[in-house]
């Protein structure tokens, strides 16, 4: 829990200063949150985010589509300042459509691996997921599973 803390306080920190809508000062203390995530742990980062900075969190929750035409549709007056997703592929077509500003960052380099963010700085991964197969020892033969597709 702790490093996932970590690693999206960066991330939020970070991309507050630098979406290319950009806070005035008067917005400064708040960060505008665009996420499609769901999970009990998301609430309780944006809590100890807000305790441990004093900056309040902002959300916008919908669907990963809906979020990413809501994006394309105030462009450059956007309030966002991340986009929290579930799907490497709604972040990619997001890049693709060049919604992201890229983020230089040594402290973000340092606490994720190279495989899990974008070479060029758009976006980082905050967890993984495994996909994970289960089958009867009774009734299938582990030789029949040899690939994916088996």
């Amino acid at each position: 829990m702790l490093r996932s803390t970590i690693i999206f306080l960066s991330i939020a920190v970070l991309t507050s200063s630098c979406f290319s809508g950009g806070n005035t000062d008067a917005e400064a203390e708040e960060v505008n949150i665009y996420t499609h995530r769901h999970y009990e742990v998301d609430r309780q980062i944006f809590e100890n985010f807000e305790t441990e900075t004093g900056i309040k969190v902002n959300l916008v929750k919908a669907s990963a589509d809906e979020l990413i035409v809501r994006l394309e549709n105030e462009g450059e007056q956007s309030p966002a300042d991340l986009l929290f997703t579930v799907d490497a592929g709604r972040l990619t077509m997001a890049k693709e459509k060049g919604l992201f500003q890229p983020v230089t960052s040594e402290k973000l380099n340092a606490a994720i691996p190279a495989h899990l963010r974008d070479p060029e700085g758009n976006w980082f991964a905050q967890t993984l997921r495994a996909r994970i197969f289960a089958y009867s020892k009774e009734r299938v033969d582990p030789a029949d599973l040899s690939t994916y597709e088996a």
